[in-house]
């Protein structure tokens, strides 16, 4: 899927629409993210809220990055870390390829303090390239190895 999709009006010039990320909460606190696709940030937020009137406290509105990122986490097994760190995998989901899946995943292994910051700041980014990490960590040493 195209993320700059043009239209032709009726005086003959071309107006560019593009999607934009919004995330939302309503009175209860409960947030809702989702995508809009429009002329601009004003135009996505009134037909944001158009259809989700329930939603009224708008956190954020920016243009959409074609990669975005969402953590799943997975049980540790290995009593030697169960209960002292979490498990999991982030899947990478490209917007030109608009099919529900991952287009690719990475997996990490880190101390259960770090899982909500680490979740809330992966969630809400979205990049125009996508990140891809890598790192090589001897558990049993608790060292890197390069």
């Amino acid at each position: 899927m195209n993320r700059d999709l043009r239209d032709m009006n009726t005086k003959g010039y071309i107006k560019i629409k593009r999607f934009y990320t919004i995330q939302a909460t309503d009175t209860d606190g409960n947030s809702f993210k989702t995508y809009i696709e429009a002329e601009n940030e004003e135009q996505a937020t009134e037909l944001f809220l158009e259809q989700n009137a329930e939603y009224k406290n708008i956190v954020y509105v920016r243009p959409s990055g074609r990669y975005s990122y969402s953590v799943t986490e997975e049980g540790v097994m290995n009593p030697k870390y169960a209960g002292k760190f979490c498990g999991g995998r982030v899947e990478v989901f490209d917007m030109e390829n608009n099919n529900g899946y991952a287009v690719y995943e990475w997996r990490f292994l880190m101390p259960y303090g770090a899982l909500n910051g680490f979740r809330d700041w992966i969630e809400n980014i979205e990049t125009d390239y996508p990140i891809m990490i890598q790192a090589d960590f001897n558990m049993d040493t608790l060292e890197y190895e390069f």
